[in-house]
């Protein structure tokens, strides 16, 4: 119980103080069984201030996609994947582990790196849709991994 009221604050935190999104969109967000390409889009595009916190989730995802986050071949209400979620956060949040990732940018070296690096549970399969709850889940511990990566590159 301990642990899922610590995952609920981080993930709320994570939305609050790392995006500048209106706390309806967020809350909508989290309470979706499955989440959109225009709700992961709207969440990306504020984070590499692409858009504002009043955009819509179209206006997001299509401002994400011209931008080169995401392929042509998706449009906003398509359901997000753990595999396409990990290519926009990997590209989103810079992290380039993985030899065959930074090689290929491909989506599923992003979900076999965000595996291993324990973003994504052991047990996720790349191609199930993905619940608000756990998209935010994933891009908290993406803050924390690109947060990690800069304190170390800093270091050097």
């Amino acid at each position: 119980m301990r642990r899922l009221f610590l995952v609920l604050f981080l993930t709320i935190a994570a939305g609050s103080f790392s995006f500048a999104q209106s706390a309806d969109k967020v809350t909508q967000i989290l309470e979706t069984d499955e989440i959109t390409y225009g709700q992961l889009g709207y969440l990306s595009a504020c984070q590499l201030s692409l858009v504002d916190d009043s955009t819509s989730f179209v206006e997001a995802f299509t401002a994400l996609q011209n931008a080169g986050y995401v392929g042509k071949n998706v449009s906003a209400g398509d359901k997000v994947t753990y595999k396409g979620l990990s290519g926009i956060c990997s590209k989103t949040f810079g992290i380039r582990e993985s030899l065959m990732y930074r090689l290929t940018s491909a989506d599923r070296y992003a979900f076999k790196q965000l595996q291993s690096l324990g973003a994504l549970p052991s047990t996720a399969d790349p191609e199930r849709t993905v619940s608000g709850y756990d998209a935010m889940g994933v891009i908290s511990e993406c803050i924390e991994l690109a947060g990690q990566s800069a304190g170390s590159e800093g270091d050097k």
